[in-house]
Parts: structure tokens; sequence; C-alpha cells
């Protein structure tokens, strides 16, 4: 691998006068801003983001195998985002965003097969940028400007209220359904949109004790054309009642929808008989054009929900046949072609320690369980309050997972059984410990991959093991610190393996009031790169995007991004 220095060091100098800035999640409009007017009930403001990304290879792109440091690329990335949120009068609401900019323009990319000569030279980058400014609107976009990165529009009456949405909503996006199984998931971007009709405020109580509420929903989203509704009751406090359908096809022609088409219908129960239990059913039936009705094509599941003093349980039983899909729901949860009993528990020892255990037994193959693949995942967890013991804001939380298998040998009579270490971890989080500490949480967790269960061995051989940290330290209400690691070994030797990643960062909330007090941020990673969707905070593997159901605490990405380290510093403007 090929390096020169004064490329790196004369490219962050250009580029540092420029400031920089990575991609960030999107943050909720505020109930005031600067855009708002006294006494309006519309709020509005400017969403800017500056990014300097300059990233080195510290591995051969072919082969994995040759250690070293070369610069490959040195970019600007911006964009700005004008934002709307607010009610036309008493029927029309809208959350809406349009983008004034946003470009991503190499400085410098090196040609990443080795040829002498770069993809981008320095001379180029600087000569494109700076033809931008001759027409900075359209020379700053990518596309055109002024197109709209999302609308939202809901039309209000007593009776029926219309929601429109399109794009990465903030608030009133696609509505959602989860009983046992989740049937309508949503999407933090709704891509091609939605259209929802829902009753009204006025017609959803009857009397004080029945409460009603009914969806019809159609989208391009899941599909070239799509369906999603649902209809609900409450009554009485103690029973909830809810059906729903979805359907989608990926027929181009919406009149050959009949050809091509994938359903799914659902009934769910709970019933509250005392304060202490609750119980529910759920079942859902799949059907269409490639889907004929058969037992194969459904699913079921219990559930009971037990809180009695320091004990909270919850027991849920699904049986489900291979050939179920929710169509617009989560089909994780649902677990086609599976047996799955669930028992999550916590008891309360006293207010500084609670113990849980997560158990989840699962037969795979229902169709002939005797010869499929049997698991049972064991998941203890204990928490510890420490502030009842030292008069501060103190807790540490740990977990642990045990992955028991029967295996699925059809030449092995005695179907054997091997136990694994799948993952573990500790968390301590800490409040107002110091003047210079405002918050601090400290996550390690220890994960484990196997290669196939090996019939030489009677095991599962151990392939790698990834010991994570990770640490958010808010000094101050303006001032944090980010640090995230991860150590990785192997149990055989492989040439491509790079052990050690290391991520750091400082994010800053200026006073800058000339400017309009940004936030300023910077960091740096090696081997690793855990800031995927935030720009100067750690993303973790239990990051509710993620929507995980068990308890983990390692940070994501720790196989990824191995080959790479990255400088990028930049600011953020929410105005």
């Amino acid at each position: 691998m090929k390096s020169a220095i004064w490329k790196p060091v004369l490219i962050l100098l250009l580029v540092g006068v420029c400031a920089g800035f990575s991609v960030a999640q999107e943050a909720e409009p505020p109930e005031s801003s600067g855009g708002e007017a006294p006494g309006s009930p519309f709020s509005m403001g400017l969403w800017i983001e500056l990014t300097s990304n300059n990233t080195s290879l510290i591995r051969d792109i072919a082969t994995g195998e040759e250690s070293g440091y070369e610069f490959d690329r040195s970019a600007l990335y911006t964009k700005a985002n004008w934002w709307l949120w607010g009610q036309f009068g008493p029927l029309f609401e809208v959350d809406a965003e349009v983008g004034l900019w946003a470009i991503d323009h190499a400085f410098y990319q090196a040609n990443s097969y080795g040829a002498n000569i770069p993809d981008v030279t320095v001379a180029d980058g600087l000569q494109g940028f700076a033809g931008m400014f001759f027409s900075p609107i359209y020379g700053l976009n990518s596309r055109n400007p002024g197109f709209f990165n999302k609308m939202g529009f809901t039309v209000a009456t007593p009776y029926l209220k219309t929601r429109f949405g399109y794009g990465e909503l903030n608030a009133a996006t696609m509505r959602s359904f989860t009983g046992i199984y989740n049937v309508i998931d949503p999407w933090n971007d709704v891509g091609r949109g939605f259209t929802e009709v829902s009753l009204g405020d006025s017609l959803k109580n009857i009397g004080d004790d029945v409460e009603i509420d009914a969806l019809f929903a159609l989208s391009r989203m899941r599909a070239e054309y799509g369906v999603y509704s649902l209809v609900q009751a409450s009554l009485f406090e103690k029973t909830d009642i809810a059906v729903t359908y979805t359907s989608t096809t990926n027929s181009p022609e919406l009149f050959r929808y009949n050809e091509q088409n994938d359903n799914a219908i659902s009934l769910y129960a709970a019933y509250k008989p005392a304060e202490a239990l609750s119980v529910g059913v759920h079942g859902l039936a799949s059907f269409g054009t490639g889907i004929e009705p058969a037992l194969t094509a459904t699913a079921a599941a219990l559930r009971a929900d037990v809180q009695a003093g320091p004990y909270h349980g919850v027991l849920t039983q699904s049986l489900a046949g291979s050939a179920v899909v929710s169509v617009w729901g989560d089909d994780e949860s649902v677990t086609p072609g599976a047996s799955v009993s669930s028992l999550y528990q916590w008891f309360t020892v006293n207010e500084l320690v609670r113990i849980g255990l997560d158990t989840d037994f699962t037969l795979n193959g229902i169709a002939d369980a005797h010869s499929g693949l049997w698991n049972i995942r064991n998941q203890p967890l204990v928490d510890f309050n420490l502030g009842g013991l030292i008069d501060k804001e103190m807790d540490v939380s740990v977990y642990g997972v045990i992955n028991i298998d029967r295996i699925a040998a059809s030449d092995d009579a005695a179907q054997p059984w091997a136990a694994r270490f799948e993952e573990a971890g500790l968390e301590f989080r800490a409040g107002s410990l110091h003047p210079s500490v405002k918050k601090l949480v400290f996550a390690y967790a220890l994960s484990a991959e196997y290669q196939s269960w090996s019939f030489e061995s009677g095991a599962y051989d151990l392939d790698a093991l990834y010991h994570s940290f990770m640490v958010n330290w808010d000094i101050t209400g303006a001032l944090s610190a980010t640090l995230g690691s991860v150590y990785r070994t192997k149990s055989a030797a492989d040439s491509t393996l790079v052990p050690f990643g290391l991520a750091a960062g400082v994010s800053l909330v200026t006073n800058w009031k000339a400017v309009a007090s940004p936030r300023i941020w910077m960091h740096i990673t090696y081997a690793m790169d855990p800031y995927e969707d935030n720009n100067y905070t750690l993303y973790r593997y239990d990051d509710p995007d993620n929507k995980l159901v068990h308890r983990s605490y390692r940070l994501n990405h720790l196989s990824e991004d191995v080959n790479t380290s990255r400088v990028s510093f930049g600011l953020i403007w929410d105005l």
C-alpha cells in the first residue's frame, strides 16, 4: 500500500476551513423554535449539517491481509432541511420538510486498486468545490433544489380523520398494531407513502365504557400496492378486541391485483379478570394467490401476564405453520414453522435488587418436531440500584445468555444436546457523581460466534470472540464525550483479522450566538464504526430502531468496518 503524507495533511487543512459533518438523526421539531411567531399554531426551522469526512484504509481491500495506513478519501458533506410543523385552522395539520441542499463532494478519492492516478485528484476536487459558488443553490444539490424529504398532511373532522404521509415523518406517522404477534409494523421511513382514514374523535366513544377505533389505509410501501386495516374496541376497561386485515400485490397494474396477492387476517382478544392478571389470545391466517388455505398458513398464540407483589411474569405460547406470513408485520414475532414457548419474569427482592430470567423454548420444524432442531435460550438478568446505599444516582445491570440445542442429526438416533455461551454484559449508569460528571454510562459485552455443529467434536466449535466496550460521558449539559472499543479474537489463525478497534468522539453545544450556537463535534474511528446513525452518539445493538426483544449491551457492527479508519468533524444547527 502506498501513501503520500502531504496529501491527507493538505486536504484536512483545506476541508477544515469549510468545517464538517456526518449524517445525523432528525430532531423532533421543538415546541418553540426561532421561526415560530408569537401566538401562532405554526413552528418552522432549519436543520443544517456540515461535515468533513476523511477516510483511510488500514488493510489491503483485495486480500484484507496487508497492514498499513493509506489515505483514501476526503469529502465535504452538507445538507439543509427546512421543516414546517403546525395547524391550518381546525381541520388541517401539516408536518413537512423541504430539502434546501444536499451534497457529498469529494476533494480527493484514491484509486482503490493501487493505480497511481487517483479517481479524484486534489485539483479536480478543489475545482468542483469552487464551481459550486457560481450558483450555490443549484451547485449544492445532488438533485433539483427544493424537493420534499417528507410530507405529512392530516384532515381531521369530528367524524373522520384522513392522514397522508411520505418520507421520514417525525410524528403522526403510519399506525401500527401488535397484539401477541406484530401484524402491522411501522417503518421509520414510510417510503412511497400511505393514505389512512380513521374514525374521528366524536365517533370513538359509546357511553363511558366502550371505546372503538377503525382504520383503513392504502400504501405503496411494502409492495407495488397494499392495504392495511384495523378495527379495535375497548370494553369496560377489562376487554380489548382487535381485527386486522392486510394485503399486498407486486403486480405493476392495480387492476391485476387478483392475479398476484398476499393477504393476512388476524383476531386478537385480551381480558383482565383481576388487577394482577391479564390474558390474551391472537390468531393469524394467511392466504393469497401463492398461499393455499391450510393449517400450515395459520398461527395461534396465548399469553398470560401476572403481576403480584414483587413478582412479574409473562408467559407466551405460539404455534405457527411454515407458510404463515403477517404481510404487513414483523414475521420474527410469528416464527413461522415453529412452536415457541416464552417465559419472561422478574422478582423484586427489595428496593436494591431485581432478578430476572428470560427463557425461550423453540421447536423448529413442528411438522416433524422429533427430527427438528430444538433450542432453549436462557438469559438471567440482575439489576442493582446502588443509589439506595450511597445516596447517589447509580445502577448496575448484568446479564448472560446460554443456548442449549437438541441437534437435528438424522443419522444420529440419540439426537445429541449441545450448549453454547452466546453473550454476557454489564452496564454501569451514574448521574451527578461530580461537577464534571452529569451522566456516565459504561457498558461491556462479551459475545461469541460459532461454527456449525461438529459431528467430530460433538459440539459447536468456537469461531470468534468479541469484547465490546462503550462509554457515554455527559460532562455538562453542553459537553459530552464518547468512547467505543472492540477486541476481536479468532480460535484459528487468520491473517485478515484486525484484533483491535477504537472509536472516540466529543460533542459541544456552543454559545456562539453570532452564528446561531451550533453543536460542534468530532470523532475518530479505527477498524470499527459505531456512529452509524448519529454524529455524536454511539449506536448500540439494543437501539430502539433495532426493536430488540432481549437485552444486549454490545456495540453495533463488531465485525464490520474493520478495514478503514476515519476522522470526521462538523457542525449542526437546529434553528
